[in-house]
C-alpha cells in the first residue's frame, strides 16, 4: 500500500490510500447502496480520564460516519480497562492495560465504523488512556 502526501501552506496530511478508497467504496455500497465520498485520514488525540466515558470524537451531524484506522493507547495511573463505541452500541469488547501498557492497532482495513452523526466515546474504568487514533470520515448521500 502506497501512502501520498498532499502539502497544503506548510501542513502536510496523508492522503487516504487508493486501497482503502476501494475497501470504504465495497463495504458502503454493499451496506446502503448509497453515493459517498471519504475525507483524507484524520487524526485526534485523546487524552481520557480514570473512570469516565469521554466523546473523543464528537458527531457533525453532517450525514457522516466515522471508520476508525487505528489507534495507539496508554493507560496511566493505574491498571484498568477500556472500550471503544458509539452513541448506540460498544464497538469493542473490554480491554485491559497495565499501567504504562497500552496497545497499538493499525491494519489494511478500517477497523470498525460508527453510526451516521454518531460519535466516537472512549469508556474507562480504572486507569487514564492518552494517545492518539486516526480515523476516515465517509460521508453518506442517498
Amino acid at each position: 500500500m502506497t501512502d501520498t502526501i498532499e502539502t497544503v501552506g506548510d501542513t502536510q496530511t496523508p492522503s487516504v490510500p487508493q486501497e482503502i478508497r476501494d475497501l470504504i467504496d465495497e463495504l458502503v455500497t454493499a451496506v446502503s447502496g448509497a453515493d459517498f465520498a471519504a475525507s483524507d485520514i484524520l487524526s485526534k488525540a485523546v487524552n481520557v480520564a480514570a473512570g469516565t466515558t469521554t466523546e473523543i470524537i464528537p458527531e457533525d451531524n453532517d450525514g457522516s460516519q466515522m471508520y476508525i484506522l487505528g489507534w495507539v493507547l496508554t493507560a496511566s495511573v493505574a491498571s484498568g480497562t477500556y472500550q471503544f463505541r458509539d452513541d448506540t452500541e460498544n464497538k469493542t469488547g473490554l480491554m485491559a492495560a497495565g499501567i504504562n501498557g497500552g496497545s497499538a492497532v493499525m491494519g489494511d482495513s478500517p477497523v470498525f465504523r460508527c453510526g451516521t452523526n454518531e460519535a466516537l466515546i472512549l469508556e474507562t474504568v480504572g486507569c487514564a488512556i492518552d494517545g492518539i487514533i486516526t480515523y476516515v470520515k465517509v460521508f453518506i448521500s442517498s
